[in-house]
């Protein structure tokens, strides 16, 4: 994966083991195949133990990960305040709206069919 950590200068020393992680709390880093945050906390939402009731399973590349659930990433975004975070909120909004409204149809549906 050649992880490298995000703006730091290709010459610095970092060694990416477990006891560097424990050590952390929030990385970036530029690997291979993209960019990846490993975040110990999400502003917005909080440390690990928040972060646990805000998951949602999602299958990428055939295996099943843990993410942070749309109304979790929308509190983080919201937090963050950024300009592109607020650029998205509008979107990210509709599809928890549209999914919201998908969820209540089916529970709706299947009520009608227990009468």
């Amino acid at each position: 994966m050649n992880a490298t950590l995000r703006g730091a200068a290709k010459d610095l020393h970092f060694l990416l083991d477990p006891e560097t992680l424990l050590r952390g709390l929030n990385f970036t880093f530029d690997t291979d195949i993209g960019k990846i945050n490993i975040l110990g906390e999400v502003q917005g939402v909080g440390g690990y133990r928040e972060c646990l009731a805000h998951l949602s399973s999602v299958e990428l590349f055939g295996i099943q990960c843990q993410v942070i659930s749309l109304k979790g990433l929308i509190a983080a975004k919201r937090a963050a305040g950024r300009p592109k975070d607020l650029a998205a909120l509008p979107e990210l909004e509709a599809i928890l709206e549209h999914q919201t409204r998908n969820e209540t149809n089916d529970l709706d549906e299947t009520n009608d069919e227990e009468i």
